[in-house]
């Protein structure tokens, strides 16, 4: 009898340093710190205008702050998204049919560019009233410009790439902002068309 119950109590020991040298598995009794932590990041509200200044109905998030300049041919509107630390750059040019082609290839030479040496998703976009035809870009590795667009009609080339620079030092942690302009970008170009 005293034998099996000094096993017993050995065998209890024994459960007793195994359990708590290993314990739970479960992720809030893990003390050992995690290789990488990122604070949640608020992202603003869908909420839309069409800013009266722009020469195209294009939509941009009500949070913005927006500014325009233009020269001879083109407008250049800048979308500043101050929580974001990001601005989308715009340039809205009015063409001529014999134009076209040649602003296209200098636009879709200066995505490459931007691109750099990262792959990128192409999403295809025609606007609900089917005037303009939309390239989106969304680069899948660190770069300044993590998203760019292309959109055409037979009088307008709208192109536009998102000024991120936190994008290109680390961007799985700004990847939730980039995904709500990515948002905000689908609804501007499904939303495009002309005055």
């Amino acid at each position: 009898m005293r034998l099996r119950l000094a096993f017993y109590i050995i065998i209890s020991i024994v459960i007793s340093i195994i359990q708590s040298c290993g314990g739970s598995t479960a992720p809030h009794d893990d003390a050992v710190p995690r290789p990488h932590s990122y604070p949640r990041l608020t992202v603003y509200p869908p909420l839309y205008s069409s800013p009266a200044s722009l020469p195209c109905h294009f939509q941009v998030n009500s949070h913005v702050n927006l500014s325009c300049t233009s020269n001879y041919s083109s407008l250049w509107a800048d979308a500043e998204y101050p929580m974001y630390h990001a601005t989308l750059r715009c340039t809205f040019t009015p063409i001529k049919q014999s134009q076209q082609a040649e602003i296209i290839d200098n636009r879709l030479q200066r995505m490459g560019m931007n691109l750099g040496d990262n792959a990128a998703e192409q999403t295809d976009i025609i606007s609900a009233d089917s005037t303009f035809n939309s390239i989106l870009l969304r680069s899948s590795g660190p770069t300044v410009t993590p998203l760019q667009f292309l959109s055409t009609s037979p009088y307008w080339v709208i192109s536009g790439a998102l000024d991120m620079p936190d994008a290109a030092a680390n961007v799985d942690s700004v990847r939730p902002l980039i995904d709500a302009v990515y948002a905000d970008l689908v609804h501007a170009l499904v939303n495009l068309s002309g005055k």
